[in-house]
């Protein structure tokens, strides 16, 4: 009975601290991460500013959780759509177009993100949490490269990881130039240019 107990009680405190997460992407959104505070948070999910610190040490601990969720929300979309895909290199492709979607789609917290600037910036535990999702996500990539590269569908003298990394880094670089010329560019197109040109690039 007593284990029972523990866990509803486990469970409330994660559905509370869920809340309080969801609040907070919406206070990071609104005025940023140096923009806001812990009462600011702390106000938006109804509660007083101590009964925060119960759950959260920091703002920057309630950033990284929220990185989380978005993060393993973004890769169990992944897992699922590429499971779809019968061949390797059509789930190259798919780690190109599901990664730019969901990025493109969350693109107010992937602004906040930036705002931090450079990774070597970033607090410990946001640089922890983030490192460890892209590395997952990197990972997931450099295998689908090595599975391509085995069913002939990808060039064998492009090096596995050097090609995770290009088309990775590559990617982010397309998105940044995206979100800075704003209404301005056709994002469809771009991604369309990007990936023709990585097609022409590594297949065989």
């Amino acid at each position: 009975m007593a284990d029972v107990k523990q866990q509803a009680r486990d469970k409330s405190r994660e559905l509370f601290r869920q809340g309080i997460v969801e609040a907070a992407q919406r206070v990071f959104i609104d005025k940023g991460f140096a923009g806001a505070r812990m009462a600011d948070i702390a106000t938006e999910a109804g509660l007083a500013t101590g009964t925060l610190y119960n759950y959260f040490r920091s703002k920057e601990a309630i950033f990284a959780a929220m990185m989380t969720v978005i993060g393993e929300e973004f890769l169990g979309e992944m897992t699922a759509q590429l499971d779809e895909l019968t061949s390797p290199l059509q789930r190259i492709f798919g780690c190109v177009e599901i990664g730019a979607r969901f990025t493109i789609d969350n693109h107010a917290i992937y602004r906040v993100f930036h705002e931090l600037g450079p990774e070597s910036n970033h607090p410990p535990e946001i640089a922890e949490r983030h490192q460890q999702l892209e590395g997952r996500y990197r990972q997931m990539l450099h295998d689908t490269v090595r599975q391509a590269q085995a069913a002939g569908e990808v060039r064998d003298d492009l090096e596995p990881e050097a090609l995770m990394m290009v088309i990775a880094m590559a990617l982010n670089g397309v998105l940044d130039a995206i979100f800075a010329a704003g209404a301005t560019v056709d994002r469809e197109a771009v991604l369309d240019v990007f990936n023709k040109v990585l097609s022409k690039g590594i297949e065989p």
